[in-house]
């Protein structure tokens, strides 16, 4: 999948960027920190809002 994808590469390279599209959904801050989470283990704030889209309680202003 993408994750195994993404280990290869950054095993390859000393840098790497990802860009996520904020679509219509809104996912792209989710989507980064599920990428985050199934490559390395998230930061405690990293898994604290993973926790908020598990429950749908995430908002803009938790991120600034």
């Amino acid at each position: 999948g993408i994750a195994q994808d993404f280990k290869k590469i950054t095993q390859k390279s000393r840098l790497v960027f990802a860009y996520f599209n904020n679509h219509y959904g809104a996912n792209a801050v989710e989507n980064a920190l599920q990428l985050i989470e199934s490559i390395t283990v998230p930061s405690p704030r990293q898994q604290e809002q993973l926790a908020k889209f598990r429950t749908k309680t995430a908002d803009l202003d938790s991120f600034l």
